[in-house]
């Protein structure tokens, strides 16, 4: 058995979705009238490709580029950057270089 939620747009548009249990069917409508009565409601479709988007620049944006850009925006000292440096080269970059940001978690952190 599954579970068809829909609703229905003041300008007339119907979104609907199908899903296996009543429970995520009606999480799914409260979660939309949330996003109407906040209005930041945007069409089911433009919200999946903007997430993918997002997805996408987060696999560019790793520890390495974030250190970098860190090093270069934040008008340290001349010595202050060395230190820096030699603490990611040694400590952070070894392990956590390539990995997205999104992916890094305090378990990640504790290995």
């Amino acid at each position: 058995m599954s579970y068809r939620a829909r609703y229905a747009m003041p300008d007339g548009t119907r979104h609907s979705r199908t899903f296996w249990t009543k429970m995520d069917a009606e999480a799914w409508l409260a979660a939309e009238r949330w996003l109407i009565d906040r209005d930041e409601w945007t069409p089911p479709t433009m919200r999946k490709a903007a997430e993918e988007k997002r997805r996408r620049e987060a696999e560019f944006n790793t520890v390495g580029g974030y250190a970098e850009r860190f090093l270069a925006e934040r008008g340290l000292r001349a010595t202050t950057v060395r230190a820096y440096r030699i603490l990611l080269r040694t400590r952070i970059l070894p392990w956590f270089a390539d990995m997205p940001l999104v992916d890094v978690t305090l378990s990640e952190i504790k290995r």
